[in-house]
């Protein structure tokens, strides 16, 4: 599955959506983006993982894979 999340961009009178493609995505969840290093950030929550890519949607990296659990506040 590709990761199709629609990224609104620029001031509000120059928005326009965006779609990321990335291979691999299951439940992606708390989408950002780095406009400094242009990476995304996202959380996967079928495989409990906090994860990144290039806005072109290479280079993806799991950042973290441990401790993602549900946890009681």
């Amino acid at each position: 599955m590709l990761l199709y999340h629609t990224i609104l961009l620029g001031p509000p009178e120059k928005q326009y959506e965006t779609v990321i493609p990335i291979d691999g995505v299951k439940n992606a969840v708390s989408v950002a983006w780095d406009s400094k290093t242009n990476l995304i950030y996202w959380t996967d929550t079928s495989t409990s993982s906090i994860n990144r890519a290039l806005w072109n949607g290479s280079d993806h990296q799991v950042i973290v894979q441990n401790n993602l659990g549900k946890h009681k506040l």
